[in-house]
């Protein structure tokens, strides 16, 4: 049935996007420290700083 293929597809397309948002979000908080000098640098109106 095409409804239980899509259904599937978008399981794995939502668990796809939760994925990459928890990694996102784990980068984030085992940057902090980073991010929040990075912030204060900027409002400095320094250069942009790419995290890697």
């Amino acid at each position: 049935m095409v409804e239980k293929e899509f259904i599937e597809f978008a399981v794995l397309e939502v668990s796809g996007v939760l994925e990459d948002v928890a990694g996102l979000f784990n980068c984030l908080t085992t940057r902090s420290a980073t991010v929040s000098a990075s912030t204060s640098y900027l409002s400095l109106g320094c250069p942009t700083v790419s995290f890697g």
